[in-house]
């Protein structure tokens, strides 16, 4: 079980989305991405703000440093992104999820720099632990962005119904439990409980026990 906050390492962003997602075996063991000899399950950035978006519920930024570029999303705690603006230097520190192939950030704890020395710093202190950055990654443009967040919208869509069948299909007297539909879906865990939570909040499912979810007839 983890009992202890993991470490959150300062790296270069190409370190993140060049690694290898790995997800954990265990219930209670973080997933984590193999970069740089390390097994990294919670990361410390710093970055800036190239582009967002916000929605009711969801909002989605790009970060960039010298090596590349990096999104961060959120579905739950909104709070986190709300101040934060295009042109913004931010250090975040996050846990790095995937989804479609693609590793993002989830955020802990966002503060904004109001000195853009800190960029020099970090970018100083990466070059010290790792060695200079060779090559930057590309960055994706806004209209390129627009159509990654529009799929994503459709593929949250279409996990929405994938969840509602899936509670119709296993669900008995005593409906059917969040751990079965985890892992029946092999969904990321914050999507899941993210459609999940709004399923209940619009009265498409209820909780007919703790952790036992049926469709409202």
């Amino acid at each position: 079980m983890e009992n202890t906050r993991q470490t959150a390492y300062k790296l270069w962003i190409k370190d993140m989305v060049n690694g290898e997602f790995v997800k954990s075996s265990g219930n209670f063991d973080p997933n984590y991405i193999n970069t740089r000899d390390l097994k990294v399950s919670r990361v410390n950035i710093i970055a800036t703000v190239i582009y967002k978006i916000d929605d009711e519920n969801y909002s989605s930024m790009v970060l960039e440093d010298s090596s590349g570029n990096i999104r961060v999303k959120e579905w739950s705690k909104l709070e986190l992104l709300k101040d934060i603006n295009i042109g913004d230097l931010v250090l975040i520190i996050g846990k790095p999820r995937q989804f479609n192939n693609e590793i993002y950030i989830t955020p802990e704890i966002i503060k904004k720099l109001d000195n853009l020395n800190w960029l020099k710093v970090r970018e100083l202190e990466l070059t010290k632990i790792y060695g200079k950055q060779i090559k930057k990654q590309i960055s994706l443009d806004e209209k390129s962005l627009q159509e990654i967040d529009k799929i994503e919208e459709i593929t949250i869509l279409n996990n929405r119904q994938r969840i509602l069948k899936m509670i119709e299909n296993l669900s008995n007297e005593d409906g059917v439990s969040y751990l079965d539909i985890m892992n029946n879906l092999g969904l990321d865990k914050e999507e899941s409980q993210f459609i999940i939570e709004e399923l209940l909040k619009e009265g498409e499912i209820f909780e007919v026990s703790e952790g036992k979810l049926k469709i409202l007839r």
